[in-house]
């Protein structure tokens, strides 16, 4: 009788509990979502584009995007995602704040400092102000 009730109590807790696909260093991702993580570098921000095949920060993520005109161009940075991704560094290059720092993906524009998909975490050492922005790959 105890085998049963544990049992039944564990399928429930499967069924009931959100499935988590993988995570990126930062926290779980849901399945069908990739995650950004921008942070200042010299003359260009970090832009590490993570999915689930490519989870963690590494050098096969990691891509650039320009300061060039005091951080108001944006940068097309393309990836294993279906469509490439947006950046405008705005008042990040200049100013490690996260102002005028969007993003476009596909039908999605990001305003980093007012959208609810995007928060700020200490970087490096508590050194600098990374940004981490979860989207759906097929919005």
């Amino acid at each position: 009788m105890k085998f049963n009730v544990t049992l039944l109590l564990a399928t429930l807790l499967a069924f009931l509990r959100p499935v988590l696909a993988w995570e990126d260093s930062y926290g779980p991702i849901s399945p069908g979502y990739f995650s950004i993580i921008i942070a200042p570098s010299s003359g260009s921000l970090y832009v590490w584009i993570m999915t689930e095949g490519n989870p963690k920060p590494n050098a096969s993520n990691l891509k650039y995007a320009s300061c060039r005109n005091f951080g108001n161009e944006w940068t097309s940075l393309t990836s294993e995602l279906p469509w490439t991704v947006d950046i405008h560094p705005g008042n990040m290059c200049n100013t490690s704040n996260e102002d005028n720092l969007w993003i476009k993906y596909s039908n999605q524009f990001l305003n980093i400092p007012t959208d609810s998909r995007c928060a700020v975490y200490r970087g490096f050492l508590g050194l600098t102000r990374d940004v981490r922005c979860i989207i759906p790959e097929r919005p």
